[in-house]
């Protein structure tokens, strides 16, 4: 080969390889590297540096494009690549001839757009217009009745409800945004490397294009992002029910089994069946826990054996009571629940069974809770689980028992957002509910005449609560498919329309539900509202017993039979008549008795209620002079003896 055929001949391309920092390494001739990154749009920073004598040249900042910039990079490369001149040389000997020519060659590929573009920070949509919509690309946005928002979103095949301001959502959005920015980056960085093959041609030797990592998320972009969804939710107007655990819709009601599939059981008048993708919006909490899919070859009896009902008549009424409750826990949507209070000394298993019934419908790792602190937690409790347990009670606050009951029946509670003068926070909820204690765990009248009363017996064979718990899981599944056998017997009832002719008590939906559905679950016609009845006696004699005056108020009422021959006076006149009928001082003188007009007025409507089912009745009287008026007297119960005996 001539000289001439030398000079001619193309160099080889220059192999380079880009790196994590968006920077691009050149691997020049005469052992140099050339690492070439954007400062500006206009501006290059290069480094130089030679592998084999460790020479590194202090980076320098300009534009590659310029002829004359190039060659004071080389002139000034050379002065820390050169040797010094000998004595008998007028220049330095270069170490580097093919520095001028191979930096041209760089100009050349950074001016390469699809090169460019690997080394300049990404423009166009912010971080919080990506995250916005990865949402609107994955599901859909509403808002509740109650004004929350939240997303529908398309999640493996199903559909997955989350609140926009649950960490579960935040947890959510960073890990699909990580996911399809990830996927967005390698397709962009396999486009860029086809586009410099086209366009560098021999220059670009084979590389592997490192793909950009999805950027970190900060705190305040998620914050600014889910701040962005939540207006548009509100916005748009898009308002649904959300619903925890099961749902009511149309003659059907639908079962969350809490599994990653986020399937259902559907109920209705023909039975039950499995679907994949329930018709409703439903939420789940921290420490849900899944139900089994039902089987149909089991019976509510095997529940009873782990309860240790007996077949002695009270263990019979009790638990026609429990599997009253447990139907009623499974007619989701209802803003009517008792509660059921498990009474028993030790040896009974109060909490164990408490826990038990709770698992039956509604699984947690929570699976009671202490006594409450404030009503805002009893609220936050019952946004967070279906079944409501409290656990181990000695005796409830007023203003439990009032809370308690406004969740058996339908409950709303607000409370100033944080950080605002005027926004307003909703807790709703209307609950089915577990109460246990060892004595009367419940006194107060509008509480007992939503509390089914079930004393329990005592254990008769000691076993490990790990074999117990351990015989619950190995019958769930026939026993929740027995219950929602005895669901579609009552939904089947109402659809074809059987009278309910029974005279109702108070919670009458409930009622008239439990009658419905105590056929299927093995009882006799009649057998729940004999065992209703019962209870709700005790529960009279119960609240009368926790009042001091109720005693002499009943006697003190005999002497007045009829409504004609009612006692008429004010609160004060009649608790100086009771006080003259009274004659233990020492209970006089106790905090139990009523010291003013008001403290019996406010004992008088709480047990007016159990009064009037013994025969007592205090009503309003007309205004007199000396203010406002009661009305008392005696009037004995249907069905019972005039003669006023309890």
């Amino acid at each position: 080969m001539t000289d001439k055929q030398n000079s001619n001949q193309k160099p080889p391309p220059i192999p380079w390889r880009m790196q994590d920092d968006k920077s691009i390494l050149f691997f020049a001739r005469d052992d140099v590297t050339v690492r070439a990154a954007w400062t500006t749009p206009t501006e290059h920073t290069i480094e130089m540096w030679r592998d084999s004598d460790g020479v590194m040249i202090p980076p320098a900042q300009g534009n590659m494009g310029k002829i004359t910039w190039r060659k004071e990079l080389a002139a000034y490369a050379r002065t820390y690549l050169n040797p010094p001149a000998g004595k008998d040389e007028e220049k330095p000997k270069d170490t580097v001839p093919h520095l001028d020519e191979d930096l041209g060659r760089i100009a050349t590929a950074l001016g390469i757009p699809a090169l460019a573009d690997l080394l300049k920070e990404e423009e166009g949509r912010s971080l919080v217009d990506r995250l916005v919509e990865c949402v609107e690309e994955a599901g859909e946005l509403f808002i509740t009745p109650e004004g929350r928002a939240h997303a529908a979103l398309d999640i493996d095949g199903h559909t997955e409800t989350l609140p926009l301001d649950d960490r579960h959502f935040e947890t959510w959005l960073r890990g699909y945004f990580y996911e399809t920015e990830k996927v967005r980056l390698e397709a962009q960085a396999a486009a860029s490397y086809d586009r410099i093959i086209e366009q560098l041609g021999a220059m670009a030797a084979e590389q592997t294009i490192p793909v950009k990592r999805p950027p970190v998320l900060r705190a305040q972009t998620i914050t600014d992002a889910i701040s962005q969804l939540k207006s548009m939710a509100l916005f748009a107007k898009r308002v649904e029910k959300v619903h925890l655990r099961g749902a009511p819709h149309g003659d059907k009601i639908y079962v969350d089994l809490g599994t990653e599939a986020w399937d259902a059981i559907e109920v209705d008048a023909e039975g039950w069946r499995l679907v994949e993708k329930p018709p409703v919006r439903f939420v789940r909490v921290s420490g849900m826990l899944p139900l089994p899919y039902p089987t149909r070859d089991g019976s509510v009896g095997d529940l009873r054996e782990i309860l240790t009902f007996t077949e002695a008549e009270q263990d019979e009424k009790a638990w026609r009571l429990v599997l009253a409750w447990l139907v009623q826990a499974l007619r989701f949507g209802r803003e009517e629940y008792p509660v059921l209070v498990l009474l028993g000394g030790h040896g009974t298993a109060k909490s164990t069974t408490s826990r038990l019934i709770r698992t039956i419908v509604d699984p947690s790792e929570v699976t009671d809770i202490r006594k409450p602190k404030t009503e805002e937690e009893v609220h936050i409790d019952a946004e967070n689980s279906w079944v409501l347990a409290l656990d181990n009670v000695s005796g409830l606050q007023q203003w439990v028992s009032d809370v308690v009951c406004r969740i058996s029946t339908g409950s709303a509670m607000t409370k100033r957002t944080q950080y605002t003068n005027r926004g307003r926070e909703i807790f709703k909820a209307s609950r089915p509910q577990i109460l246990n204690g060892i004595s009367e765990v419940a006194t107060a009248g509008d509480l007992l005449r939503r509390s089914l009363l079930i004393n329990l017996p005592l254990v008769e064979e000691y076993k490990e609560k790990e074999e117990i718990y351990a015989e619950l899981e190995e019958k769930h599944a026939s026993i929740l498919g027995a219950l929602l056998d005895a669901v579609s017997a009552g939904l089947e009832s109402i659809a074809v329309r059987v009278p309910v002719t029974d005279k109702l008590p108070d919670m009458a939906d409930f009622s008239k539900w439990a009658i419905r559905t105590e056929m299927a679950l093995g009882g006799e016609p009649g057998s729940f509202m004999e065992a209703y009845k019962d209870a709700h006696g005790e529960a009279t004699a119960t609240v009368l017993e926790s009042e001091a005056i109720s005693a002499i108020l009943f006697k003190f009422a005999q002497t007045f039979k009829g409504r004609p021959n009612a006692w008429v006076g004010t609160v004060e006149e009649l608790r100086q008549a009771l006080n003259n009928a009274q004659p233990d001082e020492d209970l006089k003188r106790s905090d139990d008795w009523p010291s003013t007009a008001k403290a019996l007025g406010s004992k008088l409507n709480r047990v007016k209620p159990a009064l009037a089912e013994v025969g007592i009745h205090i009503e309003e009287a007309p205004k007199s002079s000396a203010g406002k008026r009661r009305r008392v007297y005696f009037e004995a119960p249907e069905g019972a003896d005039d003669s006023g005996g309890e």
